[in-house]
């Protein structure tokens, strides 16, 4: 009989041990998940339109340490490639941002396009702070470029 109570109490320890350590990870998940970066981002128009920039605004109290931003979609839509965090020479659809100081307008990339249309740009942000890290899927409109009344008529 002391045997099957040894037997039932193992059982019962090593129940109690798998929910502690589901229930760690379920904290450790939600924690994770309550630290996730808010980056505010805004197209600006430059020059009378003839380029745009992005800007992004980490609206967190903690700063991270790096952002790689890469355009999606099926859009001529490229990052300008003489700026730094960007890949020299061909049309980049990536960009790294390090650091990004929390409530500082400070981070902006340039964007082209081809054509002069408006477009809606999905953006993914994989961002680091130490050894925690998240992606972000992020939607911006870049406006139409200004009507060139000149260039319409030659």
């Amino acid at each position: 009989m002391s045997d099957s109570l040894s037997l039932v109490a193992v059982v019962i320890s090593l129940v109690a041990l798998w929910h502690t350590f589901r229930q760690g990870r379920i904290n450790l998940e939600r924690w994770h998940r309550d630290q996730t970066p808010v980056i505010d981002i805004e197209a600006e128009e430059v020059s009378g339109g003839t380029w745009h920039r992005l800007r992004f605004e980490l609206a967190d109290s903690m700063d991270l340490d790096q952002v790689l931003v890469t355009i999606g979609g099926p859009h001529l839509v490229w990052f300008s490639d003489q700026q730094e965090g960007v890949t020299p020479g061909a049309a980049s659809k990536s960009a790294r941002i390090a650091p990004l100081r929390a409530g500082a307008r400070e981070a902006s990339l340039r964007v082209e396009w081809e054509d002069d249309d408006s477009h809606v740009v999905q953006l993914t942000l994989e961002c680091k702070r130490g050894s925690e890290a998240w992606t972000l899927h992020r939607s911006v409109v870049l406006p139409a470029k200004p009507y060139d009344v000149l260039q319409s008529i030659l």
